[in-house]
């Protein structure tokens, strides 16, 4: 026997359709990323130590994947080619360029993770921690707490070059 009734899961269904798609009619305020919102993401990937390296599948201090940087656009330090060997983990080992990488996922793929009609900080933040599906699980314990100590701290804002 199934743990959730079939209107159960169409409900599910309606529920992501509604919040992926806006067929409900209820489209989502979307906030620009700022740097406020990216310095405080980069504190919770890494806290934004120069010495995050490539650990495993991620890289930087924005702890970067591969596909989340490809789906970003492949973005690159100046006169670098996304296709050379390495571009990926240059642009992810440096601050702005993957600060980039960062703010064009979000321009690219904004998603309102609490389903609240606002695409926030907040919601950034759950996507570049969990991904979409579990944006709005319970956060990595280390993320969430740096995340939140940056977020109260109205003094940590970092300058992001992300026009070049």
């Amino acid at each position: 026997m199934s743990k959730f009734s079939r209107i159960q899961i169409l409900e599910i269904i309606l529920i992501c359709l509604c919040n992926i798609n806006d067929i409900c009619g209820k489209e989502s305020r979307i906030e620009p990323i700022d740097a406020k919102c990216l310095t405080c993401i980069c504190f919770g990937a890494s806290g934004c130590g120069k010495e995050a390296k490539c650990d495993s599948d991620v890289c930087g201090m924005f702890a970067i994947g591969y596909d989340y940087w490809s789906e970003s656009g492949q973005p690159t330090l100046a006169f670098d080619d996304p296709t050379a060997d390495g571009a990926y983990m240059r642009c992810a080992s440096d601050l702005h360029c993957a600060a980039r990488t960062v703010e064009n996922h979000m321009n690219k793929f904004p998603y309102d993770c609490n389903a609240d009609r606002k695409i926030n900080c907040w919601d950034y933040a759950g996507v570049h921690n969990r991904g979409y599906i579990r944006c709005a699980d319970f956060w990595d314990i280390d993320f969430d707490r740096n995340f939140q100590n940056c977020m109260t701290n109205k003094t940590m804002i970092m300058k992001f070059i992300t026009d070049y």
